[in-house]
């Protein structure tokens, strides 16, 4: 991964490792990540209920959209809700195999992007 945030194994991560089996070094052997973020079928129903929307078409588009649903389910199976403009690094292993599962066709990938701070009174009217 290009930035040392997005450089983080998932034995590095405590709700992580609690997901790891036993007999497993990493959080991609577990049957749970493989259901849930690379099973192209689950992911394709994670993403209608997520977006309200059509699968697209346009293979690109879909594996895009379904990399992200990937990275929400796995977000969310490990860390619960995390709350309006919060966001987790994950593990760089998970990252990969889901890239893998779900291939930009130009190898054209986003990495963490950080929630972009805004204006301090824009955030006084929030509470």
């Amino acid at each position: 991964m290009p930035t040392s945030e997005e450089s983080v194994c998932c034995q590095e991560i405590p709700n992580v490792v609690l997901e790891i089996a036993e007999n497993s070094n990493c959080i991609t052997h577990n049957q749970l990540f493989h259901t849930m973020c690379l099973d192209k079928r689950i992911a394709d129903i994670h993403y209608i209920m997520i977006t309200n929307q059509p699968i697209p078409e346009d293979i690109s588009i879909h594996h895009r959209n379904l990399r992200r649903t990937a990275y929400r389910s796995f977000t969310s199976w490990i860390h619960g809700l995390l709350g309006k403009g919060v966001r987790i690094a994950i593990p760089s292993c998970a990252v990969a195999a889901v890239r893998n599962a779900y291939p930009d066709p130009e190898e054209n990938y986003i990495g963490f992007v950080k929630v972009r701070d805004y204006c301090a009174m824009d955030m006084a009217f929030d509470l």
